[in-house]
């Protein structure tokens, strides 16, 4: 017998970009249940992964969560995420979730008590986040050099409070402190999280930046990448470049998360050694994989040669630990697209690989029809418009600033050639369309042309549902 989560690609949607019912711009919860009939019927997939609807001031676009417990309105209700479970579990369908545990939004309530010791709860919650004294008593002061994950936004990954007069760190933005998972207080929290959205029938979780989670206490400054240059390397991990310190420290990993899941997959990018770790050890069980990205760091046409293939299986199939499950990825909602890095037949033979290998694939939106990234070089203005009235003023420094590098693959999802690809109607969409839409790249076109893309996928999906390719 195998699990639901080995018999199955795990569908990745951007729930902004996939479908919007109520025409404001952006995709929402309701517009996924309308495209179930979609995924099952037509496609084949089994298995969703949903990144962040929780609610959220959207400074990462969901992964500054204000609230774990709670649905975002601009993705909809809490009864709108029950009815998005219940239609996928009458279709015999699974659901991921993404479960973001390194950090919160700077505007959740452990952290408005944590920061302001005249709050009523801070006692309780003072020691929910990584504080540090200043080395000089004073803002100058910052700890070391550590660099925060977007330091084009800002280069330290210190910021100072000041109620609090003392430094919080973050990893990613300063609207994102990382919590301290020393406590373990906060470990209980995120448990209750988790068994939450069990409880309300989640099927799974997909753990979000986990080589984030511990940093080591001693505060040492990192090693620097270039000595002339007082800064560390924008997402390195290969240390010592520029994260010793502060990434994948003491492999702690998830293990210090109680409650038995159903699923769980963690994502983490670092060298196949380290990654391969996260599965756990004859002891002690922590992901049912890591994902595996490996395809995904070959970026260019060039490296995809026989040899490099073979050994980039290869070295995945004969590290991992006896008796694990394999995973394969070559688009996500961070990385470029498979068909801009790879070109049409080459992205092709990648998802002929991904889904004849043993193992579960992944799928990235819009991966099935062949979307392509799209240069965006102004999105200032539909990016605040995203966040409406409720957010405007909140989002209004940060995304007038900077324009994040990720949007061209996040684009909305191609459906048909009517106004805004099918994605909305009479709006403007949160970020703009591909107009390769209207020239056949789209669900419509493709379905009734067995050579597309679409086509493809389909017959393979259909392909690795045998027992041949499910069980070998």
């Amino acid at each position: 017998c195998q699990e639901f989560w080995q018999t199955s690609p795990i569908y990745q949607i951007y729930p902004k970009s996939y479908a919007d019912s109520n025409n404001d711009g952006i995709g929402d919860i309701t517009g996924i249940r309308g495209k179930l009939d979609y995924l099952k019927d037509d496609l084949g997939v089994e298995m969703v992964w949903l990144n962040p609807v929780y609610e959220s001031p959207q400074f990462d676009n969901g992964y500054d969560i204000m609230d774990y417990r709670s649905i975002d309105p601009v993705f909809g209700t809490m009864n709108d995420m029950e009815l998005l479970i219940t239609d996928l579990h009458d279709r015999g369908m699974k659901l991921i979730m993404d479960f973001v545990p390194n950090h919160t939004s700077d505007q959740h309530a452990w952290f408005n008590a944590s920061s302001d010791p005249d709050h009523a709860q801070h006692d309780k919650y003072k020691d929910y986040y990584i504080w540090v004294d200043s080395k000089d008593g004073t803002e100058n002061g910052i700890p070391n050099n550590w660099q925060s994950v977007f330091s084009d936004v800002e280069k330290s990954a210190w910021e100072w409070s000041a109620k609090r007069k003392q430094f919080y760190y973050h990893a990613f933005l300063k609207q994102q402190p990382d919590l301290n998972f020393r406590n373990e207080a906060v470990l209980a929290e995120l448990d209750g999280v988790l068994a939450f959205w069990m409880d309300q029938g989640v099927d799974g979780f997909r753990c979000d930046a986990v080589g984030f989670m511990f940093e080591a206490t001693h505060l040492r400054d990192n090693p620097l990448v270039d000595p002339t240059l007082n800064v560390n390397i924008l997402y390195s991990s290969n240390k010592p470049c520029g994260r010793l310190y502060n990434f994948d420290h003491d492999f702690y990993y998830i293990i210090l998360l109680q409650v038995k899941l159903k699923f769980m997959e963690t994502e983490v990018y670092d060298d196949v050694d380290s990654v391969i770790r996260y599965y756990g050890t004859p002891w002690v069980d922590e992901a049912d994989f890591p994902m595996n990205f490996r395809l995904i760091d070959l970026e260019h046409a060039s490296a995809w040669t026989g040899t490099a293939i073979e050994t980039t299986v290869l070295e995945w199939m004969t590290k991992m630990p006896a008796g694990k499950w394999p995973n394969w990825v070559i688009g996500n909602h961070d990385q470029p697209r498979v068909v801009s890095r790879l070109g049409k037949p080459l992205a092709i033979c990648a998802a002929f690989l991904t889904m004849t290998l043993s193992g579960t694939p992944g799928m990235y939106y819009g991966e099935e029809i062949g979307m392509e990234d799209l240069p965006i070089t102004n999105p200032v203005r539909r990016r605040i418009l995203q966040n409406g009235l409720k957010h405007i003023f909140l989002g209004l420094t940060y995304f007038s600033l900077q324009q994040d590098f990720r949007d061209p693959v996040r684009t909305p999802m191609q459906w048909d050639t009517t106004e805004n690809a099918g994605f909305c109607k009479n709006c403007t969409p949160w970020l703009p369309l591909n107009q390769n839409y209207a020239i056949g790249l789209n669900v419509e076109d493709e379905k009734v042309d067995a050579t597309s893309v679409f086509n493809i996928y389909k017959r393979l999906i259909n392909l690795r549902s045998q027992d041949t390719f499910l069980r070998g």
